[in-house]
């Protein structure tokens, strides 16, 4: 029992660490170092913007009035052997739409090794060129739009364009309307310094946001913390709105114990154009990946030869030869980011336990009790360990049996959350028996112990009270070495916390 006692207080001990060190990293703020300029052009009266990311600069041109984007040119100075520079260019439709796009890698010669070309109706790929040349490979492919994939053709020896881009009619632009933006703006603005606390329903039907306000020189801060029901942080906006009505905004994820799995950052502009800059993927807590698509496309079916890859280490971009990244699953894997987390982190269960014992010349039970703890790891999965003392009489002889045993429980709903009225789960436990036997007859008594294999497997059944007890009925298949096969049974009080 002191062990286990222990395990349950340290368990508890690091998942208050755990919640410490994301109170810490929530305290960041701008997680990526940006630097913004505005400008607007003598000869065409466009507005340009120029963003700067690590090693990354954006320049897009903007009609005034319309905000129609007329192109955007992104540099990417990766300075190291294998590329030295990468410039994307992007010209748009009517809509806003990307039309046309040329991406060029040149080595720290200026000499190109890698181009990719695009000419898109509508956002769909219409057309494309695909070409490398470097001291391991070279190719050349088009886009075939019967089979929807680039196929090879041709080797071209020195890569030039090949497509031609045609402005939209510029009276076909379409307008946009910020004057929503231009509202919702005006509100923040009217907001009071300080702090407040509101219901909020994104992760749990009970959860609610924390929001700060304050100033920092001319430039307003909001701050929002969305917390699940049990008051983990699963959601962190830091935004900062600009005198020039441009607003930059970064939005961090959690997992259910408070670790970071996702970060994301973008620009809007003073007519509410977006623009996507950088995110971030976590891995245990920690940022191991980055990238940047130059829109908002589908991450599968968008223009993925024109995204660029960042280092949270170095806080730079990098340059990938092969299109293959080890954590491209993570970054759109995030179906379960809303996961309202009502399964708790701890379950303990103690009550009566029952074996059938197999023996010859017929079964008899041996009675006790247990202590079972279960670390839940997420809706599905837990780690258990179990603790059962039980004794019994054959003829003349007195048993008392010793079982720990330690293993993975399996919960096969995952909207069985141990909060509903009726919840299964099934284990398999290994470890070992302590087997001590008396033999007593009239003055003679004899005594032997030996410690042997044990291992169990069951399923659960609960019947939950709330989200904080319940009970639980367990029927097991228990092995005790290589040829005693005996069946097993729990009854015991389940707390969750």
């Amino acid at each position: 029992m002191p062990k286990l006692t222990s395990t349950i207080v340290w368990r508890a001990f690091a998942t208050i660490v755990c919640l410490c060190l994301s109170v810490l990293l929530i305290a960041q703020k701008r997680l990526v170092d940006m630097q913004r300029t505005s400008t607007v052009d003598v000869v065409t009266k466009e507005k340009i913007e120029e963003l700067r990311t690590g090693n990354m600069i954006d320049v897009l041109r903007l009609s005034p009035g319309t905000n129609h984007v007329n192109s955007r040119t992104i540099t990417y100075d990766f300075d190291n052997s294998a590329a030295d520079k990468r410039t994307d260019k992007i010209y748009y439709d009517a809509l806003n739409h990307p039309s046309y796009m040329l991406s060029t890698t040149t080595n720290d010669l200026g000499i190109p090794i890698e181009a990719v070309e695009e000419l898109r109706i509508n956002k769909d790929l219409d057309r494309g060129w695909y070409w490398g040349k470097n001291t391991a490979n070279q190719w050349t492919e088009v886009y075939d739009n019967a089979k929807n994939k680039f196929v090879p053709t041709d080797f071209m020896a020195e890569w030039k364009p090949q497509l031609t881009y045609v402005p939209p009619d510029p009276s076909t632009i379409q307008v946009i309307d910020h004057s929503k933006w231009t509202a919702d703006l005006a509100a923040e603005r009217s907001q009071s310094d300080g702090s407040i606390s509101l219901p909020d329903k994104t992760y749990s039907s009970t959860g609610k946001a924390d929001i700060k306000r304050w100033k920092d020189g001319n430039v307003r801060i909001r701050e929002e913390k969305i917390y699940d029901a049990r008051g983990v942080v699963r959601e962190y906006v830091y935004r900062e709105l600009y005198p020039d009505d441009y607003v930059y905004e970064e939005t961090t994820y959690y997992n259910c114990h408070g670790e970071p799995i996702y970060f994301e950052s973008t620009w809007y502009d003073d007519e509410d154009f977006e623009i996507d800059m950088i995110d971030i993927v976590f891995k245990d807590g920690q940022p191991v990946a980055g990238m940047r698509d130059v829109d908002d496309y589908d991450p599968e079916m968008g223009p993925t030869q024109f995204r660029q890859f960042f280092n949270p280490t170095s806080m730079k971009f990098e340059y990938l030869a092969s299109p293959e990244w080890e954590y491209e699953d993570y970054f759109f894997d995030m179906d379960h980011s809303d996961d309202p987390c009502d399964y708790p982190d701890h379950v303990l269960t103690f009550g009566p336990r029952i074996i059938l014992e197999d023996s010859y010349p017929e079964r008899f039970s041996t009675y006790g009790g247990f202590v079972n703890y279960t670390y839940v790891l997420n809706q599905h999965w837990g780690i258990t360990g179990d603790i059962g003392l039980t004794k019994g009489s054959q003829f003349d002889y007195h048993y008392t049996k010793l079982n720990i045993m330690a293993g993975p429980t399996w919960y096969p709903c995952a909207k069985m959350n141990l909060d509903d009225p009726f919840t299964v789960s099934a284990h398999i436990l290994a470890g070992f028996s302590n087997i001590t036997s008396e033999y007593s007859y009239n003055s003679t008594s004899q005594k032997s112990s030996e410690g042997i294999f044990s291992a169990t497997a069951g399923l659960d059944g609960y019947y939950n009270f709330n989200k904080k007890m319940g009970v639980r009925l367990s029927a097991n298949y228990n092995i005790n070495g290589n040829t005693s096969n005996n069946y097993l049974f729990d009854l015991g009080l389940a707390l969750k916390f």
